[in-house]
């Protein structure tokens, strides 16, 4: 691979992480309203919304809720993980640790200040009973410095095993 300076994937990977737990929020809590405003139309001749809302919408916003919180935790795994396979087969030259190291330390104040702004959002606000409902994503993102962190130097050190591996095998894979 000719992957120059792949631990800026941490600065993304604190992006994604805040604007996916976002994304699904916001989309629960839109569904929820539109399921619980048709459930709420009275039946005029004849002719019953709420039970036809029930058994279409409501059927969706029942399975979207286990299956929205499951996917923000793997898509935040997921890039956490392909963070340490990129970095693994970059080629990464150590002159540059103090520049990785920076990255990593800018990525962990970015990481703070998102942190906080989705403590606030997760606390008070319309969005706060559904931001609860995402257990393990509002884990991530309320422990969002220390998860950072451990991805971060995880991820120099992969770049720099990669670097070992590619002067003992030659090319490398």
């Amino acid at each position: 691979m000719n992957r120059k300076a792949s631990v800026m994937d941490i600065i993304l990977w604190v992006v994604m992480a805040f604007i996916v737990i976002m994304f699904f929020a916001v989309w629960l809590f839109m569904h929820d309203t539109l399921t619980t405003t048709f459930a709420s139309i009275p039946t005029q001749n004849g002719l019953n919304i709420s039970q036809a809302a029930d058994q279409t919408i409501g059927e969706v916003n029942r399975a979207l809720i286990p299956g929205l919180h499951i996917l923000t935790i793997m898509m935040m795994f997921a890039y956490g993980l392909s963070i340490f396979i990129s970095n693994y087969f970059a080629r990464g030259n150590p002159i540059f640790l103090f520049i990785h190291i920076a990255i990593v330390v800018v990525a962990i104040i970015l990481s703070a200040i998102v942190s906080n702004v989705y403590e606030t959002l997760y606390l008070s606000g319309q969005l706060s009973p559904t931001l609860m409902g995402f257990t393990g994503g509002s884990y991530i993102l309320l422990h969002l410095p220390l998860w950072t962190a451990v991805i971060g130097v995880f991820g120099i050190i992969f770049l720099f095993i990669g670097i070992i591996r590619d002067r003992e095998f030659g090319s490398g894979i």
